[in-house]
């Protein structure tokens, strides 16, 4: 993982680098506060209210996002069918 003024980058995921890519990607999202959202460990309550609801939809896509752009392009295939980062992970997971 290096920092590049401010922002962080890995090596992308391109089918070789699970091990590694899994855990600089665990630590990308944790300081982006999307972990819990990625693992399914942060769910959506049934009765959260339209702003809780919002804001756990953006915090999911943008971990989402984090991941489809952390991927390398010939591995995508995977995932371009996930709507969430929680099934992109597992799929992910499962697959490596």
């Amino acid at each position: 993982m290096a920092a590049d003024g401010g922002r962080w980058s890995i090596e992308r995921l391109n089918g070789e680098n699970w091990m590694t890519w899994k855990f600089q990607m665990k630590h990308m999202l944790l300081v982006k506060e999307l972990w819990n959202v990625t693992t399914g460990t942060e769910v959506l309550p049934n009765d959260a209210n339209d702003a809780a609801r919002a804001d756990f939809n953006s915090r999911s896509q943008k971990a989402l996002s984090s991941l489809v752009m952390s991927i390398d392009p010939s591995q995508l295939y995977l995932i371009t069918s996930c709507e969430v980062a929680r099934e992109a992970w597992d799929i992910l997971k499962q697959h490596f």
